[in-house]
């Protein structure tokens, strides 16, 4: 884990799972990161003391993960009827 604590910004775990609910939708309580954070799965943290405190950059990874990669409408990706270049309908090939 880097040790390089003071070069983000680190949230405590009540503010880290305000910042996800707020940036990203993601509801995810305190202690809900507190499990992660002793069986795993959840963002990286930095222990200091008694206190984990998590970086920015490590709660937006985290998150990315979660959310997965963007999808389009279901309506599109089942037929080719729209050209997404023009935002027209395609021709249709009678």
């Amino acid at each position: 884990m880097d040790t390089n604590c003071s070069s983000t910004k680190n949230l405590r775990r009540d503010r880290a799972a305000a910042y996800l609910r707020e940036r990203y939708g993601l509801r995810c309580a305190a202690t809900t990161l507190k499990k992660y954070a002793s069986r795993g799965g959840g963002p990286r943290f930095h222990r200091v003391n008694r206190t984990a405190l998590y970086p920015l950059a490590e709660l937006d990874k985290w998150a990315a993960q979660k959310l997965g990669p963007l999808h389009g409408h279901a309506a599109d990706r089942a037929s080719n009827d729209f050209d997404t270049t023009t935002g027209a309908a395609a021709p249709a090939l009678n």
